[in-house]
């Protein structure tokens, strides 16, 4: 029924724009491309701008592990990835990028959770190797603590907070983890415990 009214509706804007005088049928075809435009606009914003956090931080130093978005046992997640990877090549700022790379490793501790759950080793190794790249990457953002005011410092800061959380999770994961984990999840520990002891002199 609804598609019988959609098809009836779409036959009748046609008639519409040929029944039209020519300078009518320009403005329904622009109002058209228009309307097109903004639809696919919104759902960029949608794809590129959903919030990175799973932790959300109450009183900005305690967190809040929540439940991941798409897992990497899911056929969507290398798209969710490029999506991660897009957002990052278009943040010019290096104090952005390390903001949202820190975001990013608290979402992968969410996943391999919710691996570790499920039994799913060889995910759950992926997603350790992309929480230490995610450190990584941060930290060479945050390379010159002197920049920005004292804004980097300050970043540096929340990023060895919640670095501490991250770490801190990370050893309850192993408490039920597999015994094929235990070496992949002590250097996720490490590199956590190498952002904890970042200073800015």
């Amino acid at each position: 029924m609804n598609f019988r009214f959609y098809f009836l509706n779409f036959k009748l804007s046609n008639n519409l724009v040929d029944n039209s005088p020519p300078f009518a049928k320009i403005i329904i075809v622009s109002m058209r491309k228009t309307y097109t435009l903004w639809i696919c606009f919104i759902l960029a914003l949608c794809l590129f701008f959903i919030p990175f956090l799973t932790a959300q931080a109450i009183n900005g130093e305690e967190f809040v592990l929540g439940e991941p978005g798409i897992l990497p046992n899911s056929f969507w997640y290398n798209f969710e990835i490029v999506k991660e990877r897009v957002v990052i090549i278009f943040t010019f700022s290096n104090l952005s990028k390390a903001k949202k790379l820190l975001s990013l490793s608290t979402e992968r501790v969410s996943e391999l959770n919710k691996m570790v759950e499920l039994d799913d080793i060889p995910n759950s190794q992926k997603t350790i190797n992309r929480y230490i790249s995610a450190l990584n990457e941060m930290k060479t953002n945050l390379d010159d603590c002197n920049k920005n005011n004292g804004k980097t410092k300050e970043q540096i800061e929340k990023s060895r907070i919640e670095a501490t959380w991250q770490a801190e999770k990370i050893l309850e994961i192993k408490q039920g983890a597999p015994q094929e984990l235990e070496s992949d999840l002590n250097k996720a520990i490490e590199k956590a415990t190498e952002i904890i002891n970042m200073k800015c002199d």
